[in-house]
């Protein structure tokens, strides 16, 4: 799913070479951090953040199939 995520968003960005994606496995849900560099953020949230929406939406879709639950975010980069 980590490979998935870095797929789609990576394709949505200018500098897909700085999209990195962490996965964190908690006890309950999996937690998918989406870092981008800071002129891309815009383009993974979206107008009223509808894109990142339906990335949530197509990933937790996926989740389910597979029995997980699973929450996505996006980080600004650390400069």
């Amino acid at each position: 799913m980590k490979e998935f995520l870095k797929f789609v968003a990576s394709h949505l960005v200018n500098q897909p070479e700085l999209i990195d994606v962490h996965e964190v496995v908690g006890n309950s849900v999996t937690l998918l951090e989406i870092t981008c560099a800071k002129a891309d953020i815009g383009k993974l949230i979206g107008k009223n953040g509808q894109t990142i929406e339906a990335i949530r939406l197509v990933m937790i879709a996926i989740a389910s199939k597979m029995g997980i639950r699973i929450s996505v975010e996006v980080n600004e980069p650390k400069e």
